[in-house]
């Protein structure tokens, strides 16, 4: 072996298993054990390939993938931001009674007309006033908050099924106040000024009927879901 000439480690000239440092100018009593060689990996092992098809076979179709990578079922109703594709039958009739309430209170609510001798002279259509039509309002955007979830098909808490039964109360005091302003103008009038109830009154009506077929609904999905 020949005398090395920069320090470092070198094979032992005594022992062929061990390494021995070299100071550059002699053999120093620093010695390690030789470093093994790092076995090779095997090679990755290869994914099975599909066997060949038959003559006039068609491949199997491969599974739908999202953008995150995710696979898609074929089967089950589809969502979007948690809603079911298919929404709940009471809580479109929720709102689409409220869709009508709040169409009507822009209509006629009464019809005021003069009667002498058999005859009617004039007559003229009257609407709700503009503190009615805000109480409406106020009372539609409440209840569409407190069925907002039936939309998805879930069933509501019962505290929120209060809410909608008093709000479908106050829907039909409306109702009530007006019937009776009606017949209190009649019997004011003496037989000469009649006051009768218009198509947005009647369209009104309609209206919370629905809303109150809705709530009725609900409740009873509330009863069947807690069986």
């Amino acid at each position: 072996m020949t005398t090395p000439r920069q320090p470092g480690w070198y094979d032992d000239p005594h022992d062929s298993n061990s390494q021995r440092y070299w100071d550059g100018q002699g053999w120093t009593q620093h010695r390690r054990l030789k470093p093994t060689a790092r076995p090779t990996p095997p090679p990755p092992r290869q994914p099975p390939r599909n066997p060949p098809l038959p003559p006039g076979a068609r491949p199997p179709p491969g599974p739908q993938i999202q953008r995150g990578g995710a696979e898609i079922a074929s089967d089950g109703p589809a969502t979007v931001n948690g809603f079911a594709a298919k929404p709940s039958i009471a809580g479109l009739l929720v709102f689409g009674g409220l869709v009508i309430a709040v169409v009507a209170i822009f209509l006629p609510f009464a019809t005021v007309s003069i009667h002498l001798f058999g005859m009617t002279f004039r007559a003229h259509e009257v609407s709700a006033t503009g503190t009615g039509r805000l109480v409406v309002f106020l009372r539609a955007a409440v209840t569409v908050l407190l069925a907002w979830p039936s939309l998805s098909g879930s069933a509501l808490a019962d505290g929120r099924l209060i809410g909608l039964s008093v709000a479908v109360v106050l829907l039909v005091v409306v109702v009530v106040v007006s019937y009776l302003d009606v017949s209190e103008n009649n019997g004011k009038a003496e037989g000469i000024v009649k006051v009768s109830p218009a198509f947005g009154l009647l369209l009104y009506v309609a209206g919370v009927v629905v809303v109150a077929v809705g709530v009725v609904w609900l409740w009873m999905d509330r009863s069947r879901t807690q069986k």
